[in-house]
C-alpha cells in the first residue's frame, strides 16, 4: 500500500514518529520470523535515510550558527546539552554530517536504502585518504562492488587498498616526508582517582603499528565478551603495553628489575629444625610424576631453543626393598631363627649350637612397619648421601652429557615469588600453546599469561600443575575482574564458570596440548 506523501517537514515527523511509535509497540513474537525478518530489512533501510536527513538537517543547522542562539558555542555543545547525547555520540554525528558532504555519492546510495550507515562509513573511511578530486570515482567503483554482492572484508577492503595504491602512484606525494612525524604528539592527564584520558596525533608508522595492535589484541572474545569496541580498544591497548614492559610495573633499573636470589642447599635445608617431619611427609607421599620432550613437535622447539639442563629423579622402590633386603642378610635377620631346629644351621652359618646368632637385640623377621621405618630410614640416608655441594646428579650431568646439557643447574623450588620463572614459563607455554578457555579460544602463546589456578594467596604453587595459559582477555577481564571461576577436571576437561552461575564447558581434551596422561591438572577451582 502506498503511504501517503506530507505535504511540510512538520508533517512529516509528526508521521514519522507516529510511525515509530506504532512499531514500537508491535508484538514482534506474533510476526514470525519471516515478518521479524522483513521487518529488520526494511528498517535497516529507513536507518540509513534517517541517516542522511539527520546529516542533511544538522550540516544546515551548523552552518547558520543555530547552536548560537540557545547559548552553545558548537554543534557538538548543543547536541551534547539540547538532544541529550554523550560527548562521543555527539562527535559521531558530527563528523558524519562532515562525511556525507565530502561524499556525496555516498549520500546519494544511503538516501535509496542500497547500503547501511555502517558500510557508507567504513568506504569513506577508506577513500578519505585520496585526493578530494578522487574521491566521487573511487566511491564509485566500491558501491558498484557492493551491488555486485561482494564482502566488505576482505574483497571490498582489498580494492579500497588497490585504488589507493594506483592513485598514489599516479600522484605522487610533493612532500614525501609528510607522513605526520613532525606534527606527532601526544599527551595524556590523569584524575585525582588515576584514570587517564589519552589524545593527540599519531604519525603514519605509528598509526600503522598502533592499527594492528588493536586489530590484533582488540578482538571480540566470544558471546560473553560484552565490551564495547571502545573498551576492546582499551584493553588491547594495556595488553600490548604489558607484553611491551614485560611486567606488571615500570623496570626500575636500567630496564631490569632489581632482584636478589637466596640460594641454599638441600643439605642445609635438611639441617634445620623440622627438617625430620617434612622429609617424612615426603616420604608418606611417595608421589612422583615424569616429565615429557620428545617427538618431532619437541625437536622442532628445541632446535632454536635454550636448552636448560634440569636432573630430576624419584624414589625406585623396587632398590629399596633391595637395600632392605641386603641389610637385614648382613645382620642375620633374614630368617626366622625360632623356627629352625636347635642342631641345624643357624644365621651365621655355623653349627656349633653354642654361639648367640642372631645378634642380639635382632629377633627374627621385623614386623611390616618396623621394616617400612627401616626404608624410610634407608631412603633418607641415601638422599642426604646424594645431595651434598658435588652431590652425584650434577657430577653424573657434568661428566657423562655433551653440550649443552652440561651447564649449571636450575634451582629447582624457589618457594612464593612474585612472577613466574622463564623455565616454568616456557614449560607451560610448550604444554598448552594456547589460550585453554573452555569456550573456545585460539589467543596464541605470545598473547597469553600464565594463570594460578589455585591463587598464591590460598596457598597455589608456582609450577606446571597450577600453572595453564589464558590470554589476556580470558585472565584479566573474565577471571580476576568479573569474576569467573576455572575449574580443571581429572580427565582433562574444564569448566568456566561466571559469578552468575553461567558455566561454559569444554570438550573432553580438546585444545588441552597436555601431552601424557600423567601430566594432566588435577581438578582445582580457581577465582
Amino acid at each position: 500500500m502506498a503511504a501517503q506523501a506530507p505535504v511540510d517537514t512538520d508533517e512529516a515527523l509528526a508521521m514519522l514518529h507516529a510511525s515509530l511509535d506504532h512499531l514500537a509497540a508491535v508484538d514482534w513474537q506474533a510476526e514470525g520470523g519471516r515478518g521479524q525478518g522483513q521487518a529488520l530489512r526494511s528498517l535497516g533501510a529507513a536507518r540509513a535515510k534517517w541517516t542522511v536527513a539527520h546529516g542533511a538537517a544538522l550540516t544546515a543547522f551548523a552552518a547558520a550558527g543555530g547552536y548560537v542562539a540557545d547559548g552553545h558555542p558548537s554543534v557538538r555543545t548543543w547536541l551534547r546539552h539540547q538532544a541529550k547525547l554523550t560527548k562521543l555520540a555527539a562527535r559521531d554525528l558530527d563528523l558524519n554530517a562532515r562525511r556525507l558532504v565530502a561524499h556525496p555519492v555516498l549520500c546519494e546510495a544511503l538516501a535509496s536504502g542500497e547500503i547501511s550507515d555502517s558500510w557508507a562509513w567504513q568506504l569513506a573511511a577508506w577513500n578519505d585518504r585520496l585526493p578530494a578530486d578522487q574521491v566521487n570515482a573511487a566511491d564509485g567503483i566500491l558501491l558498484d562492488a557492493t551491488r555486485a554482492g561482494l564482502p566488505l572484508h576482505p574483497d571490498i577492503a582489498r580494492l579500497a587498498q588497490a585504488i589507493y595504491e594506483a592513485v598514489r602512484s599516479q600522484c605522487p606525494d610533493s612532500d614525501p616526508d609528510d607522513d605526520g612525524f613532525r606534527d606527532r604528539d601526544v599527551r595524556m592527564g590523569t584524575t585525582l582517582g588515576g584514570a587517564g584520558r589519552l589524545k593527540g596525533d599519531l604519525s603514519a608508522q605509528c598509526a600503522a603499528l598502533l592499527s594492528q595492535v588493536l586489530a590484533t589484541f582488540g578482538k571480540n572474545a566470544g558471546a560473553d565478551d560484552l565490551r564495547g569496541p571502545g573498551q576492546r580498544n582499551h584493553d588491547a591497548l594495556e595488553a600490548a603495553l604489558r607484553l611491551a614492559l614485560g611486567a606488571p610495573g615500570i623496570p626500575q633499573t636500567s630496564g631490569m628489575k632489581t632482584r636478589a636470589q637466596a640460594v641454599m642447599s638441600l643439605a642445609d635445608l635438611l639441617a634445620m629444625d623440622g627438617a625430620s617431619a617434612a622429609q617424612e611427609a615426603w616420604l608418606a607421599t611417595r608421589a612422583g610424576e615424569p616429565g615429557w620432550f620428545c617427538g618431532p613437535a619437541a625437536q622442532a622447539a628445541a632446535c632454536a631453543a635454550q636448552v636448560t639442563p634440569v636432573i630430576t629423579g624419584s624414589p625406585d622402590w623396587n632398590v629399596l626393598s633391595e637395600m632392605a633386603d641386603v641389610f637385614l642378610e648382613a645382620h642375620g635377620c633374614q630368617k626366622d631363627v625360632s623356627q629352625e631346629n636347635d642342631t641345624g644351621p643357624r644365621s651365621c652359618g655355623c653349627t656349633c649350637g653354642g654361639c648367640d646368632c642372631p645378634p642380639p637385640g635382632l629377633q627374627g623377621p621385623l614386623s611390616p612397619a618396623a621394616r617400612l621405618a627401616l626404608e624410610r630410614t634407608l631412603l633418607a640416608m641415601s638422599i642426604r648421601a646424594l645431595s651434598g655441594p658435588a652431590g652425584l646428579p650434577g657430577f653424573l650431568r657434568a661428566s657423562l652429557l655433551g653440550r649443552p646439557f652440561n651447564g649449571a643447574s636450575l634451582v629447582l623450588d624457589i618457594g612464593d615469588t612474585d612472577d613466574i620463572p622463564d623455565h616454568i614459563r616456557r614449560a607451560v607455554i610448550l604444554r598448552d600453546r594456547h589460550c585453554q578457555w573452555p569456550g573456545g579460544c585460539d589467543r596464541p602463546a605470545s598473547q597469553c599469561e600464565p594463570h594460578h589456578l589455585r591463587p598464591r594467596a590460598d596457598g597455589g604453587a608456582t609450577s606446571m600443575e597450577n600453572l595453564h595459559l589464558y590470554c589476556l582477555v580470558h585472565h584479566h577481564h573474565f577471571i580476576h575482574r568479573l569474576g569467573w571461576r576455572i575449574i580443571h577436571h581429572p580427565d582433562g576437561t574444564r569448566d568456566a564458570i561466571s559469578p552468575s552461575g553461567k558455566i561454559v564447558r569444554s570438550h573432553p581434551l580438546a585444545g588441552s596440548g597436555q601431552g601424557p596422561p600423567g601430566q594432566r591438572a588435577r581438578g582445582s577451582p580457581t577465582r
